[in-house]
């Protein structure tokens, strides 16, 4: 019985790892925690504004933008306005990427008015050499952009966001980054959120930036796998 449970626990175990290791390869977190100003004026930490989650699927990158609801800045009316995210075109950065590639799943849809119907997705990717290589915030990108606006209906703080950029991945299309010459450099995009007040910071920005780096995935899981895999082999021990 004994052996019968110390086979069923390993098997477990090494499926969790598996499992846990091929999540953890297709996923990058993303952090807005920096002001989109001049570094020289900044003091952080700041409290973060907004994560952005990537997950890479069988149709393509899945999005997840969820705001810091807890932020003490925000207030019950503070609404999300738009996320601007460095994209890697198809092909050899030959391609655009048509609006049909971007598909909502769940919450507040992107969507601009200058579509001429507020239900269509607003996906603008600005590819060079046009003069879009300029983004918000004085940022720029060697490569295409990614833009998406939210304002009809309006993307509360409270509210989550995801949606599919279809036939992409992490890998191709959504690892590079954008410079500024003064701000917080390199980033991965430029979240804008209004209104936004924190003390000791007047006023303060409405677009805010990631670090250089992604958000590292939770090590609590791993810790348990390894644990359980390591008492297994003590019982193991112990058995012999």
């Amino acid at each position: 019985m004994k052996l019968h449970l110390l086979r069923s626990l390993s098997s477990v175990a090494i499926m969790l790892t598996m499992t846990l290791s091929s999540a953890q390869a297709a996923t990058v977190v993303w952090d807005f925690n920096l002001p989109a100003t001049a570094t020289s004026s900044q003091s952080p930490p700041y409290p973060s504004v907004a994560t952005l989650t990537l997950v890479d699927t069988v149709d393509g990158v899945q999005f997840t933008l969820d705001p810091n609801e807890l932020n003490p800045g925000y207030e019950t009316i503070s609404t999300v306005d738009a996320l601007n995210i460095i994209f890697t075109r198809p092909n050899g950065g030959t391609d655009d990427l048509p609006s049909s590639a971007y598909r909502s799943d769940n919450g507040p849809v992107a969507n601009a008015e200058t579509f001429g119907n507020n239900n269509n997705p607003l996906v603008g990717v600005v590819t060079p050499p046009a003069s879009a290589m300029q983004m918000d915030s004085s940022y720029t990108s060697a490569n295409g952009q990614l833009l998406l606006t939210w304002n009809n209906p309006d993307f509360n703080v409270n509210n989550t966001s995801v949606w599919t950029i279809l036939g992409t991945t992490i890998a191709d299309n959504f690892s590079i980054m954008a410079t500024s010459n003064s701000n917080p450099t390199p980033v991965f995009g430029i979240f804008s959120v209004s209104p936004i007040s924190l003390d000791g910071f007047t006023p303060t920005p409405s677009n805010w930036v990631t670090g250089p780096s992604p958000v590292p995935v939770p090590a609590a899981v791993w810790l348990f796998g390894s644990g359980l895999l390591g008492l297994i082999g003590v019982a193991r021990r112990k058995k012999a």
